[in-house]
């Protein structure tokens, strides 16, 4: 498969060989440890509904995020029905005053379950009305397998289902970035997200490890600043929305059944857009962004 683009796309200039060990080091002065978190997206996962069983696996933290206060610390997980009571919300225990809870795990490998479906993440719970309402806040790379894994064939061509990758990271980030709705930025059943989904296929893990953190930027990337844009996916009963630029799947399968990579076919699709990395922690903090160009 022509990897070579995507490794062009996605780092900087390296440094000779000889200079490697001293690059090292000054890398250890250099970088920020503070450096930027990949970013997320909010997905609404229940809404106002009485019936709410949640299981966490795993150690994790509760806080309250209106008042910014921590609540507790728990260990060796927790399973109870999620009630909005008079006095604020119940889960196992009563939470005085307390209508909106976040659930932080403790690690990347805590999940929790959510009426029978495993989410990886924050789990926030708000009490809206009496009715319980859901928000599983994860990070935007497995948002993307999510929906993917439970979206497209694995019988694809993989320089296609990175050229949907891209396309569909960039979706997300510019709806996580410009929702208007400080609780949520998408409805899980509208964008096909079940959580924690099975093995993604050979091809599509592929994809999305050659492509991680890659968007498409309406403006090269300057002082870090990316200008992702709405972006329809079309499948073969996809409709794109109005006024949204759109990749058409078949056409991407075809260029890449004719050898394109998906570079090429995002050009096609998009040739006033170009590829930038939206996370790059292994990077020294001067640039959050590759220099990538088609």
């Amino acid at each position: 498969m022509k990897k070579i683009m995507f490794l062009l796309l996605a780092i900087a200039p390296v440094v000779h060989e000889a200079e490697a060990g001293l690059w090292d080091k000054l890398k250890n002065v250099f970088v920020n440890k503070d450096a930027p978190k990949p970013p997320t997206i909010k997905v609404l996962i229940t809404h106002e509904t009485d019936n709410v069983n949640m299981e966490v696996k795993g150690d994790y933290n509760i806080y309250d995020p209106y008042k910014n206060e921590t609540l507790g610390a728990y260990f060796g997980g927790k399973a109870y029905p999620v009630k909005a009571i008079s006095t604020g919300i119940r889960w196992g225990e009563e939470f005085p005053g307390v209508y909106q809870l976040q659930v932080m795990p403790d690690n990347q490998n805590v999940t929790t379950v959510v009426n029978g479906k495993e989410y990886k993440g924050i789990i926030n719970v708000y009490d809206i009305g009496g009715a319980i309402s859901i928000v599983n806040e994860i990070k935007i790379e497995d948002y993307i397998q999510s929906i993917m894994t439970a979206t497209y064939s694995k019988d694809l061509p993989e320089e296609a289902l990175a050229a949907a990758a891209i396309a569909a990271r960039t979706q997300a980030l510019y709806l996580a970035s410009s929702s208007t709705n400080r609780y949520w930025n998408v409805d899980a059943d509208e964008v096909n997200y079940h959580g924690v989904t099975r093995r993604p296929s050979d091809n599509l893990a592929r994809a999305l490890a050659s492509t991680k953190y890659m968007v498409l930027s309406q403006t090269s990337a300057y002082e870090g600043v990316i200008t992702p844009f709405p972006i329809s996916i079309v499948t073969e009963n996809g409709k794109p929305a109005k006024a949204q630029k759109k990749l058409i799947l078949a056409d991407a399968i075809a260029m890449a059944q004719k050898g394109e990579n998906a570079a090429r076919i995002l050009q096609k699709a998009f040739p006033d857009a170009k590829i930038e990395l939206v996370h790059a922690p292994e990077m020294p903090n001067t640039k959050q962004v590759a220099d990538s160009r088609y």
